[in-house]
């Protein structure tokens, strides 16, 4: 879960595709590739899952509009 960006979440086609793993090696975050063959996968998103998930990306969108390249400017710091 936690190495979910919301490019990996298709609300429309209610989908959820893994692509990467996060994982804690010597105290600190790796991200990598999914451990088995079957780790990169899509799954299925319910309507409850896409009704919460709608909310937050919406507000997100908004915001990173409304604060323009400083906004990813921001995310690019991250990581």
């Amino acid at each position: 879960m936690l190495g979910l960006r919301w490019w990996d979440i298709d609300l429309r086609a209610r989908t959820l595709t893994v692509n990467q793993a996060r994982v804690l090696v010597e105290y600190r975050v790796r991200i990598k590739e999914p451990q088995s063959r079957n780790g990169k996968r899509t799954l299925p998103l319910d309507g409850e899952l896409v009704t919460a998930l709608t909310a937050p990306r919406k507000r997100q969108l908004d915001e990173s509009t409304a604060v323009g390249t400083a906004y990813r400017s921001g995310l690019a710091r991250l990581g």
